[in-house]
């Protein structure tokens, strides 16, 4: 296969990837909020929302701290993860607004929410005075967002390319 094709499939699966990660925040993000809301209101901790404010808060923090200390960056391994490269398919990367360091930065942060939410599962199980229905809240958001990903992940992956071989980008 001719290596331009290679490049341009790699990038492609980049954005599949970064676009469902996205959209997989938004829809996590959406729960977390209106689960928040609902345990504010009958007294029990706000889990949810600490978590919601760690998905959404700490990728521009990353994003601005990554790009700010690119050029200083000793460890030449990390440097390599975040270098962005020159891309083929510059109109899709202008359209989903794909960078590198803002797919590493929304990564962590939603790596970091599915940890803090099997430690909210966790708590969940081990305590003794929590309602029966209050134990799903968490299963339901950690299934939500592997879900969501998996899905998302194989919708964009067949839908870009239809997109671009039908000039919709």
């Amino acid at each position: 296969m001719n290596e331009k094709a290679v490049a341009m499939k790699k990038e492609i699966r980049m954005i599949a990837n970064y676009r469902a990660l996205i959209l997989c925040k938004l829809i996590l993000s959406l729960f977390l909020g209106a689960t928040s809301l609902y345990l504010g209101l009958i007294g029990y901790a706000m889990s949810p929302f600490y978590i919601l404010l760690i998905l959404n808060l700490l990728p521009p923090i990353l994003t601005n701290a990554l790009k700010g200390n690119q050029n200083n960056i000793k460890i030449k391994q990390f440097a390599y993860i975040i270098l962005e490269t020159p891309f083929q398919l510059n109109s899709l990367k202008g359209k989903y607004k794909y960078s590198r360091t803002k797919y590493i930065a929304n990564m962590v942060s939603y790596l970091i929410a599915i940890f803090l939410i099997l430690c909210w599962q966790y708590n969940y199980l081990t305590s003794e005075n929590s309602q029966n229905f209050l134990f799903y809240f968490p299963l339901i958001a950690l299934c939500l967002g592997l879900l969501s990903r998996l899905l998302l992940v194989v919708v964009y992956r067949l839908k870009l390319p239809y997109d671009l071989s039908h000039n919709r980008v």
